[in-house]
């Protein structure tokens, strides 16, 4: 285990991955309803964000989608948001999303993995020691359920939020320090550390994949706010404005939808 703990410790000193998919964490001002969706108009407006595209064969081969992810941490935590641009028509409520990373060594095998999933409804998994396509829970070796997460579609994109530890204290799970870079591969055969962000497409029975780098934010102005601690103010006005407008644009929708089905049954009256 000590062992261990020095390598997650120490990251990697190897070339970085494809720079369009470089993302670096912000430091945490805002805070985070970790509830699959948008809460408040400023809810992630201090993170930092990248878009790439996943697909199958690790962002290979299609289908492809695209996905726009951002990241913010604190002293604690890192705090994720997903939005997969998703054909509606494929649509299953246990399709999930998921971040994982692996240490791979020398041979064939692993040194460290860690993956944490995310569903639609809250349930959420917590993985570790990843052989061939297989992970084993870290409830079933003693560790816990490090993960928090929720998310939702709304008939054209997949939100999901996940917040995990930097260091959950657990020993199973990775440990992120400070302005480190995680994750160095573009590809499943590299030996460099893997960091891959994806969804599983329940119905479909594949993955969806690509490679990442992630830098952790260091405190901005050297101040360290954990989650716990004062964060800025939101007021009620941006929170209501934007609930009425999802209220409205939903609504919106239900009419047109109903005067889609009218004009369509009068042109099959017309016909016959």
């Amino acid at each position: 285990m000590l062992l261990l703990v020095g390598l997650l410790c120490t990251p990697m000193n190897l070339a970085s991955c494809d720079p369009d998919n470089v993302l670096d964490s912000k430091w945490f001002k805002n805070p985070v309803a970790v509830d699959g969706d948008v809460t408040f108009s400023n809810e992630w407006s201090d993170a930092n964000k990248i878009e790439l595209t996943i697909g199958t064969n690790y962002g290979r081969s299609p289908p492809f989608y695209d996905v726009t992810l951002w990241a913010k941490n604190d002293a604690d935590h890192l705090y994720l948001l997903y939005c997969i641009k998703y054909d509606y028509i494929n649509y299953d409520l246990s399709d999930t999303a998921y971040i994982y990373y692996l240490i791979p060594d020398e041979v064939a095998g692993l040194i460290f993995s860690d993956k944490s999933e995310t569903s639609q409804l809250g349930s959420t998994l917590d993985l570790c020691e990843k052989v061939g396509s297989s992970w084993t829970n870290d409830l079933d070796n003693g560790g816990e359920n490090n993960v928090e997460d929720m998310g939702h579609f709304d008939g054209v994109f997949f939100w999901f939020e996940l917040k995990k530890p930097l260091n959950s204290g657990d020993g199973y799970d990775w440990i992120l320090q400070y302005a480190e870079k995680y994750g160095f591969a573009d590809s499943p055969i590299d030996k460099d550390e893997h960091l891959c962000i994806g969804m599983h497409d329940s119905s479909e029975g594949y993955d969806l994949q690509e490679f990442i780098q992630l830098a952790i934010s260091s405190p901005d102005g050297g101040h360290i706010q954990s989650v716990g601690g004062v964060v800025e103010d939101i007021s009620k006005g941006p929170v209501l404005f934007a609930l009425i407008s999802r209220i409205m644009a939903y609504s919106t929708l239900l009419v047109m939808g109903v005067w889609y089905i009218r004009d369509d049954a009068k042109l099959s009256l017309l016909s016959t």
